[in-house]
């Protein structure tokens, strides 16, 4: 929205995972430091508050901090970590309160009042929060899979349609409804199907001898879905999803 030139928002997928891959590949060379410190006895976690006999690893990067750095730098950091948990927290809570009370409740159902509009969105806001803290009461196991189940929809749901309604023109309005409907659902049903137990069927998924992350089942299958679709109706025109 403040883009000067609606034409330079084709470059946004591009500059988004190019800073994407150097965050996440940072955190992970972190993450890879902080066990091989462990392992070594350069540092100590704590831990784990849940699982007995095990080290609570999501610590490395504040333990790390506190080793290496000066105290006044490392509370700092620990701060910000704080911080972008909490703004995250927030933004989620406050995205899924607008998603149903505007986008539901205003597009589809066309309800105008603004005072209906806000008393579902807070209640939705409040709802999710104490379903969120009753999940939170259960192992962590089933946390860990719904994060991956989460990210893994919202991928091959929506970079397949968005990126392609970008950048070819061939794609069709049905073809990306397909390819989002079928990356949803695949990656839904394969979620099921590689949770541990009691969560799903505990299956894994190798490619020559390698685990495959079920996500990307889902997404080869939306592309595919796309792409078929789109060719299939041979259409020229189509309508950006942006």
């Amino acid at each position: 929205m403040a883009l000067k030139r609606s034409r330079r928002i084709y470059w946004l997928p591009p500059v988004l995972f190019v800073l994407s891959f150097i965050l996440l590949s940072s955190a992970k060379i972190i993450g890879i430091t902080g066990r091989a410190a462990e392992y070594l006895g350069l540092i100590e976690l704590p831990k784990h508050p849940v699982i007995p006999g095990s080290k609570f690893t999501d610590a490395v990067f504040p333990v790390l901090a506190g080793n290496l750095l000066p105290p006044y730098i490392s509370m700092f950091l620990v701060i910000i970590v704080l911080a972008a948990v909490m703004s995250t927290t927030d933004r989620l809570l406050l995205t899924f309160g607008v998603n149903v009370s505007y986008d539901i409740l205003h597009n589809v159902l066309h309800v105008s009042s603004e005072r209906v509009i806000n008393i579902i969105s807070k209640i939705s806001i409040v709802s999710v929060g104490l379903v969120t803290a009753y999940l939170a009461m259960y192992p962590p196991q089933l946390m860990a899979w719904l994060i991956w189940l989460a990210l893994g929809i919202m991928f091959s749901t929506w970079f397949p349609a968005l990126t392609a309604s970008l950048y070819w023109s061939k794609v069709s309005e049905k073809a990306v409804l397909s390819s989002m409907l079928c990356g949803f659902s695949s990656t839904l049903i394969l979620g099921y199907i590689c949770g541990k137990p009691p969560l799903g069927l505990g299956v894994t998924l190798t490619l020559l001898n390698a685990p495959i992350y079920f996500p990307v089942i889902g997404f080869l299958a939306s592309t595919l879905c796309l792409i078929i679709v789109s060719l299939f109706e041979r259409k020229g025109g189509h309508e950006v999803l942006v």
